[in-house]
């Protein structure tokens, strides 16, 4: 059972009247075009609690839906990439100890 509400301005809320949970009210595209379509300081409370809230929304109405999609993180490098430079740091490690060597005797 849905416990939001459609307004006549196209923003979800409650049923209840109470604010929905952030989950339950994630602004659609459609409901973005509408918060954006109001004057200064006519949106609804609820709508605002959630977007102080929800940091994908407030990414959604700042930059647009498309930069609201979370980014992927890069994957990590392969075992082959890593324990190459694990050498490359011990090889430099033992080149700069030889080195002090050299200067001390």
């Amino acid at each position: 059972m849905d416990d939001r509400a459609t307004r006549a301005d196209g923003l979800a809320t409650a049923t209840d009247g109470e604010p929905a949970p952030p989950a339950a009210l994630c602004l659609t595209s459609g409901q973005l075009q509408a918060l954006q379509a109001l004057s200064p300081g006519q949106m609804p409370a609820e709508v605002a609690a959630h977007l102080a809230s929800c940091e994908r929304c407030q990414r959604a109405a700042l930059f647009g839906a498309a930069e609201a999609t979370t980014r992927r993180p890069q994957p990590a490098p392969s075992l082959g990439r890593a324990l190459l430079r694990v050498v490359m740091v011990l090889v430099a490690l033992a080149m700069f100890l030889a080195s002090v060597r050299i200067l001390l005797s």
